[in-house]
């Protein structure tokens, strides 16, 4: 039981690493077209 509960922990914060990065390239992408134009 602890290490499912780790392991679903686990998966949680390297989801949440996944949408803040998706998140943070997508801002990137805006600054340099909003730049563009």
């Amino acid at each position: 039981m602890f290490i499912f509960t780790q392991t679903t922990i686990f998966f949680k914060n390297l989801q949440q690493i996944l949408i803040f990065n998706s998140l943070t390239i997508c801002k990137k992408n805006l600054i340099q077209a909003t730049m563009a134009t």
